[in-house]
């Protein structure tokens, strides 16, 4: 009696093999991403009024083929008061080339991997 109570057992170890198995082949490592790119920036101030025409003129969709962002901003516009915020691709890594205080702030985005890099340029139009 003891044989066959346990035979159904043998039968079942070869099915919880290949779930193991299958289990296991699933759970892998992601391979770093290779994009490095800004998906959007969003212009924060103290004052929106003062710098821009309209509020929706502080975020930019920055398409993947451009490198250049403009924002347009009135010409008396306090820039120095102003908070950047980025939103990247995942892994992503960001750099500052140049001075949040001049005409053009230059970023430079890395991949995760580290393989590839933008260069991006800021750019502000005063408009009278």
């Amino acid at each position: 009696m003891g044989k066959t109570q346990y035979r159904w057992l043998l039968h079942l170890l070869p099915a919880f093999g290949m779930f193991a198995f299958g289990a296991a082949s699933c759970i892998q490592e992601e391979i770093p991403s290779s994009e490095c790119n800004i998906e959007k920036i969003i212009l924060h101030h103290p004052n929106p009024e003062t710098v821009f025409y309209d509020l929706s003129d502080s975020i930019r969709i920055v398409p993947v083929s451009d490198d250049d962002v403009i924002f347009e901003v009135k010409s008396n516009a306090d820039l120095s008061l102003m908070n950047i915020e980025y939103v990247l691709t995942e892994g992503t890594s960001r750099n500052n080339v140049s001075d949040y205080l001049s005409d053009t702030i230059k970023i430079q985005t890395t991949s995760e991997d580290g393989r590839f890099n933008r260069l991006y340029s800021i750019l502000f139009s005063a408009q009278e």
